[in-house]
């Protein structure tokens, strides 16, 4: 809905007990995008500071980073 304009922000998740592990950026991210990294060093390299433009989830397996990117209707990258 946000990458289609139909809301301004996304809901937040729910706070969960597992850490993120894997950091997806949708929008508002250096290079080529949809993006997918296994460290937060490079994913803030690829964010840089978030935007109300910044489209962006962490998650604690690459198989919900998988699905978070094809729900929102784009291929998934692999990890960087």
């Amino acid at each position: 809905a946000v990458l289609q304009g139909r809301v301004p922000t996304p809901n937040r998740s729910e706070p969960i007990s597992h850490r993120s592990r894997f950091y997806v950026v949708l929008r508002g991210g250096r290079g080529e995008l949809p993006a997918c990294f296994s460290s937060s060093q490079a994913y803030w390299a690829c964010v840089g500071r978030l935007s109300d433009e910044t489209v962006t989830h962490g998650f604690p397996s690459e198989t919900e980073a998988r699905i978070y990117v094809e729900a929102a209707g784009l291929e998934y990258p692999g990890l960087r």
